[in-house]
């Protein structure tokens, strides 16, 4: 995937996301069955699905529906920071570090 050509959506731009305690790290899905696995991820740790960089912002800025980003990539694909964002919505954030 192109990161200067990010997909688009028909969905809002961006939302929030609050991680859970712990969330499983991953579950893999075959033809016949499900398997999750045992390793969990903490809170904590959350990196930008574009480009591997640590999220520290809480809530977490989501784009593209599903996409946790980093303040670089969000400005890309939103056009505003994300402080902007959180203040237009009413939102919070604050930081993990």
């Amino acid at each position: 995937m192109s990161l200067t050509k990010l997909p688009t959506t028909t969905q809002e731009p961006y939302t929030w996301w609050t991680p859970p305690t712990e969330r499983t790290a991953y579950v893999l899905h075959t033809g016949r069955e499900s398997v999750s696995s045992t390793l969990q991820i903490p809170a904590h740790f959350v990196l930008c699905d574009l480009c591997n960089e640590s999220v520290t912002l809480r809530p977490v800025p989501i784009i593209y529906a599903n996409y946790a980003t980093c303040p670089t990539f969000f400005r890309n694909a939103t056009g505003i920071s994300i402080k902007d964002a959180a203040v237009l919505g009413g939102i919070t954030l604050v930081s993990e570090k």
